[in-house]
């Protein structure tokens, strides 16, 4: 098994690739077939977009969620995620370069939408790593993300002109369609919040 030509390769660095190719043959595997399929990885992987992969991943877990949420997660990718690293290779991808991608998420919006991006980001890894495209989750780390804040009980708005503006937000945020009529719909009624979340349509009537 060769490692390179001297003296492109010193006698150190070949004498340190034997004894790992040694340590290889000992656990019973064929070193020189490692090294071809490290060699494949990293082909394919520089091939390989984090966007497309993305997609890819997409594509063959959609049949597994509701139409609504399929949707849902490719939006938030695209949107969160691919501005930053979409056409970054899966093989350039390091920790820290998707620790960046969370900590702008965490600046601009709830932490809680880091650490949902952070297990679609996850997902996409799991995906490429079972396909042969890469060898480790770089978003595996959950720890990396701020915990959340907790600042105490929050005044209710009494004024009109602050309720006004508050209805208007709502309106406007980012959210299926289904939770910004909720969100009206509690504001109009002052309904118990647990109560409209478990609310049906059965038996409304209009």
């Amino acid at each position: 098994m060769a490692f390179g030509a001297y003296p492109l390769v010193s006698l150190a660095t070949a004498r340190e690739k034997g004894n790992e190719a040694y340590t290889v043959l000992c656990e019973g595997r064929d070193p020189a077939v490692l090294k071809r399929l490290k060699v494949e990885v990293n082909i394919k992987s520089g091939r390989q977009t984090f966007k497309g992969t993305a997609r890819a991943w997409h594509e063959n877990s959609r049949p597994q969620c509701a139409k609504v949420h399929a949707a849902d997660i490719i939006r938030s990718l695209e949107r969160d995620v691919s501005p930053s690293i979409g056409t970054r290779q899966i093989g350039q991808l390091t920790p820290p370069l998707g620790l960046g991608v969370l900590r702008a998420i965490e600046a601009a919006g709830p932490i809680a939408t880091a650490k949902l991006v952070r297990q679609r980001i996850s997902a996409v890894f799991v995906y490429v790593i079972a396909e042969g495209i890469a060898q480790t989750d770089r978003a595996e780390k959950r720890g990396a993300i701020r915990k959340r804040l907790h600042n105490g009980r929050q005044s209710a708005i009494v004024d009109l002109v602050p309720l006004r503006t508050m209805i208007i937000t709502a309106g406007v945020y980012y959210a299926r369609t289904i939770t910004r009529l909720a969100m009206r719909f509690l504001v109009l009624t002052a309904v118990c919040p647990s109560g409209l979340r478990g609310a049906v349509w059965a038996g409304r009537k209009c």
